[in-house]
């Protein structure tokens, strides 16, 4: 998954699988060339090359030299505003499914919500690390940290908060 920045990059902000060797979070590629992540960029839309023999760009070429074949992907869209990409790369010979981008996609626009979501509650709570946490939510080394309004999830009720209490 990358992000894409205002300066014609891209920053990569989850990585899976063997990739998680050859690639790094927050390290920013180059677009441009004939690769998945530029051609979301340009268009806006899922994307799919069944082959990367003829690949360009930095990234589409890194990925060749990898031995992957082929690569689909989908926009992330943040409040109407192209956030990033989420891709999968393959070594397989075999085609993906048809509707691959489409499901893709689908995942894309949840992932869209759970990115949203984190502006606005980083927004409206910003952190501030010399504020400590009111004393009823802080713990004593004997009990964990518990968030304030806490309820148990067996009985429904609230759980203690001060210090001290079962939690």
């Amino acid at each position: 998954m990358s992000r894409y920045e205002d300066d014609g990059t891209h920053t990569l902000v989850a990585i899976s699988g063997r990739l998680r060797g050859v690639f790094h979070l927050g390290q920013r590629w180059k677009l441009g060339g004939r690769n998945v992540s530029t051609l979301i960029f340009e268009t806006g839309h899922p994307a799919r090359l069944n082959s990367y023999s003829d690949a360009t760009g930095t990234i589409g070429v890194t990925l060749r030299e990898l031995d992957l074949r082929q690569a689909v992907g989908a926009p992330i869209i943040v409040e109407d505003r192209l956030w990033g990409s989420l891709s999968a790369s393959l070594a397989a010979e075999h085609p993906l499914p048809a509707d691959t981008e489409a499901r893709l996609a689908s995942f894309t626009e949840l992932v869209a919500t759970a990115i949203a979501n984190a502006d606005r509650y980083r927004k409206r709570w910003p952190t501030r690390p010399s504020t400590p946490a009111p004393r009823s939510c802080r713990s004593n080394s004997t009990y964990p940290v518990r968030p304030c309004g806490w309820r148990s999830a067996t009985t429904g009720s609230a759980a203690p908060t001060q210090p001290g209490g079962p939690g």
